[in-house]
């Protein structure tokens, strides 16, 4: 299935990827904090929901009425699509409260095994789908370097395996440069968000920094989060 023509990345990611994408890529989405990487994988995730695909989602860092609350700013209604059995949600962050509320959940992030067990586990089934990990930092600072890495192998072989296109989002800064080149090391495409001060305002801007096989732009475009979700000028 075609990611990139009929039903791109996020709208507007189209004019910057010169060849047709197959399910099957993962990619690392890298910025700061407020740069806006969770709008843009919602948007992604929700992108291939409304053009049938079926999507998964593994959230370490806000539980599912965060996501459902997000979604909805942007008047994206996940939970009908939860309902309906087309999106699936890891709860991976509840734990910390005592109260999953989500039927795919861990008991502790740093049990690599136990997540890898609910991810499968809601992926039953499902194929040709859209899937975010939010975010592989915090599944790193968790259980370590080395087990991480591990696990995103095993991941990523696992949705490309089953035609399923990911992203998994990474905290600029948080990780030192060998563990940084790693991870844009062993995943299919990297993008990245910045946010900086220009003219007094605060902006942001997104670029494709790689995607093995494919050719496509590699110059910054500026976004802009709006009521809709990522708009790329």
């Amino acid at each position: 299935m075609s990611i990139c023509v009929s039903c791109p990345l996020v709208k507007g990611t189209e004019s910057l990827i010169r060849s047709d994408l197959r399910g099957g890529n993962v990619f690392l989405l890298s910025a700061c904090p407020g740069a806006g990487k969770t709008t843009f994988s919602l948007h992604f995730l929700y992108e291939g929901l409304c053009n049938g695909q079926s999507g998964l989602i593994v959230l370490t860092d806000f539980s599912p009425d965060d996501l459902y609350s997000m979604a909805s700013s942007f008047g994206w209604n996940f939970e009908q699509f939860v309902k309906a059995g087309s999106l699936r949600v890891i709860d991976c962050f509840s734990w910390r409260l005592g109260k999953p509320t989500s039927r795919y959940h861990v008991e502790n992030i740093a049990n690599l095994n136990e997540v890898s067990v609910a991810i499968e586990e809601a992926r039953r089934e499902l194929t040709n789908g859209r899937f975010v990990l939010d975010s592989i930092s915090s599944i790193i600072l968790a259980s370590g370097v080395s087990p991480a890495l591990r696990f995103l192998l095993t991941l990523s072989a696992r949705l490309k395996r089953d035609g399923f296109s990911g992203i998994l989002i990474s905290e600029e800064g948080v990780h030192d440069e060998k563990v940084a080149v790693t991870l844009r090391f062993i995943i299919d495409g990297v993008f990245d968000m910045k946010l900086e001060e220009l003219r007094g305002e605060m902006a942001r801007s997104f670029r494709i920094f790689s995607i093995r096989g494919a050719s496509h732009e590699t110059r910054w475009v500026p976004f802009e989060i709006t009521q809709k979700g990522i708009a790329i000028k």
